[in-house]
């Protein structure tokens, strides 16, 4: 297969969608060595990538795109760059205002509804709610597949769009970051728990 990722949104805040297109990528070129990836990105995906020695890999082709992500220009401009490309197979782009056009086998991953609930916007509130309703439904009509990161969005989704066939949505759950994985020393640990007054007792640790 042929599979074009738009990672275009990956930026430098640290926020969930730009971790989850950067790991996803990451973590697909890592396993699969078989299926052939071209990547819409910019420069700081480069670097993500040559951090994780990934850049030379044969099955990945980058693509340093200047089209605005999110932008009404993507509409006509990422349909006509797929469209210049080898036979591509898969269009996956990872937000709900998707380039419908784009491919007609193509996957949108969808994070949440909250877009279309009343009060989400600060200025301009109807306008952008209409926009967000009417792109997030062209995206699910047109993809061939859905994916939700809990079942609460499949949920959610599914009210809005209740015409939708709860088989062409899938969940996947976000993987764990890297941050996550480091072990640290019994003495840190210690430490930690002694400033915190935390003694020796299980605890939880809620953000939000």
């Amino acid at each position: 297969m042929r599979i074009v990722l738009d990672a275009r949104g990956v930026r430098a805040q640290s926020d969930g969608m730009s971790n989850y297109i950067r790991h996803l990528l990451v973590n697909l070129l890592k396993v699969d060595l078989t299926n052939e990836y071209i990547v819409l990105g910019n420069q700081l995906l480069k670097a993500h990538l040559a951090q994780a020695s990934l850049l030379e890999r044969t099955n990945l082709r980058l693509i340093i795109s200047s089209i605005p992500f999110m932008g009404p220009a993507q509409y006509i401009l990422i349909p006509w760059t797929v469209q210049r490309l080898p036979r591509v197979t898969l269009y996956h782009y990872p937000h709900f205002d998707m380039p419908y056009l784009a491919h007609p086998c193509s996957v949108v991953t969808i994070f949440d509804v909250n877009q279309m609930a009343n009060g989400y916007f600060d200025s301009l509130r109807r306008l952008k709610r209409f926009y967000s309703y009417q792109t997030t439904r062209l995206s699910v009509t047109k993809a061939h597949h859905i994916l939700t990161i809990s079942h609460q969005t499949k949920h959610e989704l599914l009210m809005r769009f209740p015409w939708l066939d709860a088989q062409k949505v899938s969940v996947v759950y976000f993987g764990l970051n890297e941050i996550f994985q480091h072990h640290y020393s019994q003495t840190h640990v210690a430490q930690f728990r002694q400033k915190f007054h935390l003694g020796t007792d299980r605890f939880i640790l809620y953000v939000g």
